[in-house]
């Protein structure tokens, strides 16, 4: 993955781990390990869809979309919440390099690969009056210190996007 990037926060009062987590641009799972001795990444959905409000507001996306969830735990606390959205165009460039997605982490496909590149990351915190909010389940963040998510705009064979959701708790 080639990094051409710009990042764009709105941060108030950050934690600074979590500005550590959000401001780092290699393998977040490869982080987790050296920190944690027991890490597990859940594949909460894998499907194809029509794209939600969400993803038409704010992407200006309107098609069939592949959307991925997975919760990444250390040590059976949640740390985070990823969503890959894959617009059927972008899909359609290669479909074999995105269906390896129902059997590795998106990290193992994106870094070191020249096809995708990363073109920004938008940084933001969420409550209750962001639509995002709603995409967590509540038993991962009753001891959380602030939600905070991060919104990644990848290119895919310099002709179509996906994007990258995180959710820090």
């Amino acid at each position: 993955m080639t990094t051409a990037h710009s990042v764009c926060s709105t941060f108030n009062s950050l934690p600074t781990e979590k500005f550590e987590w959000l401001s780092y641009t290699d393998v977040l799972t490869e982080r987790l390990r050296k920190q944690s001795a027991q890490v597990e990444m859940t594949v909460l959905s894998h499907e194809w869809v029509p794209s939600n409000w969400w993803e038409r507001s704010v992407l200006h996306l309107n098609t069939d979309l592949i959307r991925r969830d997975i919760l990444m735990q250390a040590e059976g606390k949640p740390r985070w919440f990823a969503r890959t959205i894959i617009p059927k165009i972008t899909y359609a460039l290669d479909p074999a390099f995105f269906d390896r997605l129902y059997n590795e982490p998106l990290g193992k496909l994106i870094f070191n690969e020249s096809r995708v590149v990363r073109h920004m990351i938008h940084s933001y915190g969420i409550d209750n009056r962001h639509l995002e909010f709603y995409w967590l389940n509540r038993d991962w963040f009753k001891n959380s210190d602030g939600i905070w998510m991060r919104l990644s705009f990848l290119e895919f064979m310099q002709a179509a996007p996906f994007y990258l959701a995180e959710i820090f708790i």
